[in-house]
């Protein structure tokens, strides 16, 4: 498609200065105008097609990511292969830890549903149910998660606590460790210290709970830098070293679909530009038909139009332009449609954040 706007951009050029017979001075200057605001729009035609459609761009970009994916399947491979061969020895505690690396690297079902058999086999239940609650909320319709993703969990919610923790822009960790879900089981009848790090200071709460029992837990953030136990009552205040300054959030990257929906609306106004330049030209013929001040205000208003329609691609193409090359995370892996098929069911998921 691309291929053929030079093609057009000519033909639309030729048409504007093909010779005609002399005209008054008013219509040479509308005539210069109207040339003036064509040439103008055929420059931003060729950006948009040297930024939109020619490899520059899209292929950078392209490159970038397929380059980051490659790199991850790759080490998602080998780390899942990793846990195969210990699997098979019966070594599960190091498959289980190479199938997360796996699922980490390049997040798949697959993956997940062998780390849960490989900490069933160490009879690490929490863990194996924890991520049988991933599994069934990434990949809902995969055969995993109905042959071990569903019964791991039914087993779970009957013979362990289960934990729903509710924070704001919190890092959550369960007996230090961290943990990416919200929600998680526990093994019952022990303490449990539940810690919520925010960049003000950090929550803690110790628990305990019985088989089957679910419990909903709400953790703010505390008003200073500090450390709260709200067991105990006990405050530590924290104070950053000498130098150190206070960490702040990671700023990610725009998804790519900011990207592609520049491209779009480009688009759009690339055509709506074309269609006006060409009522113009049209607007221009009928006045030379017919040369009166109400064909010549009804063909300024069309160049006005045609200015603006210029004006909006060239501001929309130098904005998606510069979100591409500045503002854009093109090497995360993790985001992406996934097709999960089942033998009575199609399901789609996205991953990745907007």
């Amino acid at each position: 498609m691309w291929c053929l706007v030079p093609t057009y951009l000519r033909l639309f050029v030729n048409r504007l200065f093909e010779p005609g017979e002399a005209r008054g001075t008013l219509d040479k200057g509308m005539k210069t105008r109207s040339r003036s605001a064509i040439k103008f729009a055929t420059c931003c035609f060729c950006i948009f097609y040297a930024l939109s459609g020619s490899p520059a761009l899209i292929a950078v970009a392209c490159a970038q990511t397929n380059d980051a994916s490659l790199e991850r399947r790759k080490g998602a491979a080998e780390a899942y292969d990793a846990g195969a061969a210990a699997f098979l020895a019966e070594n599960y505690e190091v498959a289980a830890r190479w199938f997360d690396t796996a699922y980490r690297l390049w997040p798949s079902a697959i993956a997940l549903g062998q780390s849960i058999r490989a900490y069933l086999a160490t009879s690490d239940l929490p863990a194996a149910a924890n991520r049988a609650l991933l599994l069934l909320e990434k990949f809902p319709m995969h055969p995993a998660s109905v042959d071990v993703g569903m019964p791991t969990l039914k087993r779970a919610e009957d013979e362990l606590g289960k934990i729903r923790a509710r924070c704001e822009a919190c890092t959550l960790l369960v007996n230090d460790r961290l943990v990416e879900q919200r929600e998680f089981f526990v093994l019952p009848e022990q303490e449990i210290l539940v810690s919520a790090e925010f960049s003000s200071g950090v929550v803690k709460r110790r628990l305990s709970l019985k088989p089957q029992e679910v419990l909903d837990v709400e953790l703010q953030a505390p008003a200073q830098s500090e450390t709260v136990d709200e067991d105990s009552n006990l405050q530590t205040t924290l104070k950053p070293a000498s130098g150190e300054k206070a960490s702040e959030p990671k700023q990610e990257g725009l998804s790519p679909l900011f990207v592609y929906t520049g491209i779009g609306l480009s688009s759009i106004l690339l055509g709506l530009t074309i269609w006006s330049g060409m009522d113009m030209l049209a607007g221009i013929d009928d006045y030379e038909n017919n040369p009166t001040a109400e064909a010549l205000d009804k063909d300024q208003s069309k160049e006005l139009r045609t200015s603006l329609f210029i004006g909006a691609t060239a501001l929309s193409v130098l904005a998606t332009a510069t979100v591409a090359l500045f503002f854009t995370d093109w090497s995360d892996g993790d985001k992406g449609l996934n097709v999960a098929l089942s033998d009575h069911a199609v399901g789609l998921n996205y991953q990745g954040s907007l």
